[in-house]
């Protein structure tokens, strides 16, 4: 039984995966496919490279870009990677203004915002590159994921055999263009 259960924890861990990677994949399409490409539905370029690594000035270069395409939609997310927030949290007390630079030393990242944005830390490195930050703006204006049929586990037993199955239908849209924007920080 312990056994079965870990395999279902396992198997519902890759659906999200594919969840996600499906997610990452529309928006890597919708800005083009690569650093300097144009937006497929607003024909603005959204994804950037950013020079000079990560700070707080580079940083607020990518915010600023966020403010011209016309419908200027607040972003309220920001999405990166484990490995790039550790480059966050190296800023100095000057960078960040503020003793934080101690408590985020001692209690990690947690819920704080930058320029009042959620920042949401995957593990997926494999997803999310180093050195890269999505933001979006709210969830109002960027997307939708529906699930027509939520996730159904369907155990098959044969003698000695087990075997699982996981079966969801779900379906997303990106329903704005200008609430989607990547930025990598180049640092050579």
């Amino acid at each position: 039984q312990p056994i079965q259960e870990l395999l279902a924890e396992m198997i519902v861990k890759d659906l999200t995966w594919e969840e996600d990677a499906c997610f990452i994949r529309m928006c890597n399409t919708l800005l083009g496919g690569a650093a300097g490409a144009t937006n497929i539905m607003s024909g603005n370029v959204h994804w950037q490279e950013i020079p000079g690594g990560i700070s707080r000035t580079t940083l607020g270069d990518a915010f600023k870009e966020t403010t011209k395409p016309k419908s200027r939609i607040p972003i309220t997310r920001m999405l990166t990677n484990a490995a790039f927030a550790q480059e966050m949290f190296k800023w100095e007390r000057s960078e960040v203004g503020s003793d934080e630079t101690a408590t985020i030393l001692h209690e990690g990242w947690g819920d704080r915002k930058i320029n009042n944005c959620e920042v949401v830390i995957s593990i997926k490195r494999e997803l999310i590159p180093d050195d890269s930050i999505y933001m979006f703006g709210d969830s109002q204006f960027i997307a939708k994921f529906y699930v027509w049929q939520e996730p159904m586990m369907y155990i098959e037993k044969h003698d000695v055999m087990v075997n699982f199955r996981v079966h969801e239908i779900a379906g997303m849209a990106i329903g704005h263009g200008d609430a989607v924007f990547r930025f990598d920080f180049v640092t050579s």
